[in-house]
């Protein structure tokens, strides 16, 4: 490769991070457009008969350790599998400017193509050459290699806006919520990646990684590029070597996993052109360490075959790079036996049977360094193998009963699975649920995570005003972070935990995002409730007295049930205090609807909760409660940032007991005034046709104060946290000082204004 052709491969201006009114999927589309038109072009033409044995021999695994690997269209895949011989030609500059798919393919091959069939000779060569035409529209440039895993995804744009955009990528958008299989950001990955770095004493050349979910490659091209930085001034550092010998991917998609194994080629393709390696053989190289599988019935437990599969696999790989050519061309081979039951926890299955790890990458058979990735946020759903998984996953029902959980919990615990005990890192970006979800099988998760030792780092994500993964796919996500060494705590020993708020962000900002993540230390603190969302000492400490109270609110009122907005409406609730079931800058308190509101038939159907009072009294002391700052800030810490559950109302650690008649009757007046006031303050919004409304307290900040400050004082918190519940609202309610658009919402903090 030229200078100036290696030069490209470090852009300016990152498309692969979503940005102020650019989102991934649009930018990834002007070049994918092109790629999914060559790849219908080449399956429609290719007769399945014909090209299942030339893609056997071309592209078929020279190794496996399982039966059979999940299938795929063989045309689909035999199209996929020329296209990206085609671009990386194209990358690698070898192709003229009339190259066709044949040379290529040539190119490709290399000493090996007198042994090997072709997959464009099976062609009619309008098809080829429409196919070639459409690939020569996409710009081999700097944000061609940055988007890459991305222009690859086989499901093309299927998200919310690419909906609204074209109904057509409705079956794309269905197929990964199916699979729950959404593409990660690079900065995200490459957060992830620097922090398990980190984490790490040893020098990170050395370090095995696995992404278990490895999709088109997003965190393994992010892994070798930031081992490669490391390693810019060693001369005898090798990308490919470094993949070999590191880089493991697994993933149930057999098309994602060809395509990562071309994303890995490309980045070592001037190592591999300097060296004289085929890029066949490199391919098929890197191919060794991509596995198409189920990673839940990964296990690491000895495996008596590992030392011959090790043995098998270095005789492959001396084969693939021994260029006596073309007479001796490395056979597929299978281990013997492939697949066999193994026992767990003393559990052993007669059908069903489970898939050693040392099986498939004999030489990490103790576990790897590093364990990262994104994986499927999708319910497990109904398997046949229900009763292994219950064997071996912590966060499942032990009962017999049905599996109804989503997936990602499973992969939360491969970060202690499927790591190196005592010395490991790992990092998965997940729903925000991991946090707050009251579930039982959230909670069997978190308790495992904390009794599996190590120390672990949770940072959260909020999806407004912006989300982590662009404004496509308006997910609220956390990044765990795990580690153990020689300072944190065993296995069997109850983990340390550090977390972060749920952070918000702009556009604008979001290139300092990650720079401002923080972690505060909690100890050794409970997991199974939740996982707090905490910024500072003063926060945690704080939160720690709130958490020690036994009296909360669901004590308080009679009565707590769930109520239609048509049934508030007009009608005189005596001692009643309503909540509405979603917020976002404050949350939604009142105390009736008045007739003049809205015609009954055109309310939204959401559902209001509604806390019944034995006396007129109590109902405006938990208004005022319920109104203040400092619960909308433990709402933040403890749920997901929009949902206002019953079981947080529920919780709210201020009962019936919790203050002196002096503090009662401070907190009676400012509920009454406070109620008078956000009247003038309400807010009607439609959505599909139907009302709904919501009552902000946010322009009568002086009596909020006076409500914090009772609260803290019952509570025995220090009254400067009164200041530290103020800021912290303001910046949730604000985001960014310097947007313009959102300078209004600053006039509530700054102006002064009153409710009198």
């Amino acid at each position: 490769m030229t200078r100036a052709a290696a030069s490209v491969r470090s852009p300016q201006i990152r498309l692969s991070v979503p940005s102020p009114g650019q989102t991934l999927t649009s930018v990834t589309e002007q070049r994918a457009q092109h790629v999914r038109a060559a790849v219908k072009l080449l399956e429609g033409a290719f007769k399945v008969p014909e090209i299942s044995n030339a893609f056997e021999l071309m592209f078929a695994p020279r190794f496996t350790a399982l039966p059979n690997e999940p299938p795929e269209v063989v045309g689909r895949q035999a199209a996929w599998a020329l296209v990206n011989v085609f671009l990386a030609a194209r990358t690698a500059e070898v192709l003229t400017a009339n190259g066709t798919l044949s040379d290529a393919e040539d190119w490709f091959l290399g000493d090996w193509r007198g042994s090997l069939p072709s997959l464009a000779s099976h062609l009619p060569v309008a098809t080829a050459q429409a196919a070639t035409q459409s690939l020569s529209q996409i710009e081999i440039d700097s944000h061609f290699f940055e988007l890459l895993p991305y222009i690859l995804d086989p499901y093309g744009p299927g998200s919310r806006l690419s909906v609204i955009r074209d109904p057509r990528t409705l079956s794309a958008r269905e197929a990964k919520r199916r699979e729950g299989a959404f593409y990660t950001p690079s900065d995200v990955a490459q957060y992830m990646v620097a922090s398990v770095l980190e984490d790490q004493a040893d020098d990170c050349a050395r370090l095995t990684c696995l992404d278990p979910s490895c999709g088109t490659g997003v965190f393994l091209l992010a892994q070798i590029r930031a081992v490669a930085n490391v390693h810019k001034d060693d001369p005898g550092f090798s990308k490919l070597d470094y993949a070999l010998a590191h880089l493991y991917g697994f993933d149930l998609n057999a098309l994602a996993v060809e395509a990562c194994t071309f994303v890995l080629l490309q980045e070592c393709l001037p190592e591999i052109r300097l060296r004289g390696i085929a890029p066949w053989s490199a391919w098929h190289a890197l191919r060794l360490n991509i596995t198409a599988l189920d990673a839940i019935r990964v296990v690491l437990e000895e495996d008596r075959d590992a030392n011959e599969i090790a043995h098998l696999r270095r005789g492959i790989l001396r084969q693939l790079f021994t260029q006596e050519a073309s007479k001796t061309l490395p056979q597929r081979f299978s281990s013997v036996p492939p697949h066999r039951p193994m026992s767990i926890g003393g559990w052993l299955g007669s059908n069903e049977s489970v898939i050693s790890l040392a099986r498939i990458c004999p030489d990490v058979r103790e576990g790897f360094d590093i364990v990262i990735g994104n994986p499927p946020y999708a319910d497990l759903g109904q398997r046949k193998d229900t009763s292994l998984l219950r064997a071996i996953y912590s966060c499942l029902d032990q009962d017999g009963g049905a599996v109804h959980v989503n997936s990602y919990l499973l992969f939360v615990e491969m970060m202690w699975r499927l790591t190196r005990p005592g010395r490991n890192s790992s990092a998965l970006v997940v729903p925000l649920s991991i946090a707050y979800h009251r579930g039982n099988l959230y909670r069997r998760c978190r308790r495992a995570m904390r009794l599996h030792g190590g120390r672990w780092r949770c940072a959260f994500f909020d999806r407004e005003p912006h989300a982590l993964f662009g404004e496509d796919v308006k997910t609220r996500n956390a990044i765990l972070l795990r580690n153990e060494g020689q300072d944190t705590p065993r296995r069997g020993q109850p983990a340390e935990l550090e977390t972060g708020p749920l952070l918000k962000w702009t556009s604008r900002t979001r290139e300092s995002l990650f720079s401002t993540i923080n972690f505060t230390p909690l100890g050794q603190f409970p997991f199974a409730p939740g996982l707090p969302k905490l910024r500072g000492l003063e926060q945690a400490n704080a939160f720690r007295s709130l958490m020690a109270r036994t009296d909360t609110l669901r004590n308080f009122p009679t009565r707590i049930a769930s109520y239609a907005l048509r049934e508030v409406v007009g009608v005189d609730h005596r001692a009643v205090v309503f909540i509405g079931n979603t917020a976002y800058n404050f949350l939604n308190v009142f105390r009736s609807l008045p007739d003049s509101f809205c015609e009954r038939a055109s309310l939204s159907e959401s559902n209001v909760l509604g806390l019944q009072f034995g006396l007129e009294e109590e109902a405006e002391l938990a208004f005022a409660l319920l109104s203040s700052r400092f619960t909308y800030w433990l709402w933040r810490v403890l749920g997901d940032g929009f949902h206002v559950s019953r079981w947080f109302v529920e919780t709210i650690p201020f009962g019936r007991s919790s203050f002196n008649s002096e503090q009662a009757a401070r907190l009676q007046t400012s509920g009454r005034i406070l109620w008078n006031a956000v009247q003038h303050h309400h807010l009607v919004s439609i959505n599909r046709g139907k009302r709904s409304v919501a009552y902000r307290p946010l322009a009568c900040e002086s009596l909020r104060d006076e409500i914090d400050h009772v609260l803290l004082a019952a509570a025995a918190i220090p009254p400067s946290f009164a200041v530290s519940v103020l800021e912290f609202v303001r910046d949730t309610v604000v985001v960014d000082a310097h947007d313009a658009t959102r300078l209004h919402l600053d006039a509530y903090f700054t102006e002064g204004e009153s409710c009198a």
